[in-house]
C-alpha cells in the first residue's frame, strides 16, 4: 500500500537585510551563502511561510537593540524570495514580539503536518517561534534545521537544546537526501502505474474520439501544458512521464506555477495525466460511464 504523504511547511524567520552581513543588527554568519542555502531547500516543502519584523521608528526594542527593520526601509526588506504567506510582527510600538505565533496567533495559517524552522536569530525569534509552535500546535511535529539557523550569541542548535527534547533537529543535507529518496520511491511507484495503462486503440478510433470530444469542447484540466493530449498514445504519455520525472527540484517549468512547491506541481501533474489518459482510453473503447463523465462536464453543441 502506498504510504500517505505527510505535508511539510517551511517557516523562514526574519531573513531580512538588517539582520544580514552589513545590516544594523547583523547576525554573524548570516550572509549571501546562508540565504542561498535556505532558497535551495524551498522546493522540498508543500508550504513556505515567512515571518518578518516590521517596526515603527520608536519601537520599544530599540532601547535594547540598535534600530532595525523599521517599516518601509531597506533594512526591513526580505532577503529571501516571496512566499504566499508573510506574517509581520513587532508593529505595535510598545510590544516586543519575537514570534509571529505569540499566544497562538496565526497558527491556523500553517498547513503542514511537519513544520521546519530556519532563520534568524536562533537565540531570539527562531527560539520563540519554535516554543510557540510546540505550545500552540501540539499536533504538528516541529523541527529546527540546525545549519540554517544563526544566533546573536554565536551558539549553534547542534550544541544547544532550548526545547527539552520536544523539537527535532536535522541538517539540511539530511533533509535533502531523505526527500530525494522519498521522491525517487514515489516516482518508481508512479512509473509502474503509467506502465499499466492499456495498450493503444487503433488510429482511426483515436481520431473518431478526438472529433467527438471536440464537439463537446472537451479540454482536460492540467497544471502544465500537454499539447495534443487527445491524440497521445501510451508511448507519448510514458515519454512525458520520464520528461517530468527527470526534472530537478528547481526546474523553471515547475517553479513557474505560483502558490505551489515544485514537488507538489510534479505530483499533481502526474496524477492529472494518469487520470485523464485512463479516461481517454475508456472513451476510445466507447464505455458509456466514461462518456457520462464528459457529458456532465461539457455540453454538446
Amino acid at each position: 500500500m502506498k504510504k500517505q504523504h505527510k505535508t511539510k511547511t517551511l517557516i523562514i524567520v526574519d531573513v531580512q537585510y538588517d539582520f544580514l552581513e552589513g545590516g544594523s543588527l547583523a547576525v554573524a554568519g548570516a550572509d549571501a551563502g546562508f540565504v542561498q542555502s535556505i532558497e535551495a531547500i524551498r522546493p522540498f516543502f508543500d508550504q513556505v511561510v515567512l515571518t518578518a519584523d516590521n517596526h515603527p521608528d520608536d519601537h520599544v526594542s530599540f532601547g535594547r537593540f540598535p534600530p532595525h527593520c523599521v517599516k518601509a526601509t531597506k533594512g526591513a526588506g526580505l532577503a529571501v524570495a516571496k512566499a504566499d504567506i508573510l506574517l509581520l510582527k513587532g508593529e505595535a510600538r510598545d510590544m516586543e514580539e519575537f514570534s509571529a505565533f505569540i499566544d497562538g496567533k496565526n497558527i491556523c495559517a500553517i498547513s503542514g503536518d511537519e513544520v521546519y524552522v530556519v532563520g534568524l536569530a536562533g537565540d531570539y525569534c527562531v527560539k520563540q517561534t519554535i516554543c510557540d509552535l510546540l505550545s500552540y500546535a501540539p499536533d504538528k511535529r516541529v523541527y529546527a534545521i540546525v545549519d540554517l539557523i544563526r544566533s546573536v550569541d554565536g551558539t549553534s542548535y547542534r550544541d544547544t537544546d532550548y526545547f527539552d527534547g520536544k523539537a527535532g533537529f536535522v541538517e539540511s543535507r539530511e533533509l535533502i537526501a531523505r526527500e530525494k529518496k522519498t521522491t525517487r520511491f514515489q516516482l518508481d511507484y508512479e512509473r509502474q502505474l503509467f506502465e499499466s495503462i492499456p495498450e493503444d486503440a487503433p488510429r482511426d478510433v483515436i481520431e473518431r474520439t478526438v472529433e467527438s470530444l471536440k464537439r463537446h469542447h472537451y479540454d482536460p484540466l492540467m497544471i502544465l501544458s500537454a499539447p495534443g493530449f487527445l491524440r497521445w498514445t501510451k508511448a507519448d504519455i510514458l515519454r512525458e512521464y520520464d520528461r517530468l520525472a527527470s526534472k530537478p527540484a528547481d526546474d523553471p517549468e515547475l517553479a513557474a506555477v505560483l502558490g505551489e512547491s515544485t514537488g507538489s506541481v510534479l505530483n499533481k501533474q502526474l496524477g492529472l495525466l494518469l487520470y485523464h489518459y485512463n479516461l481517454l482510453c475508456r472513451l476510445r473503447l466507447g464505455e458509456a460511464s466514461a462518456w457520462d463523465v464528459v457529458n456532465e462536464l461539457y455540453e454538446d453543441d
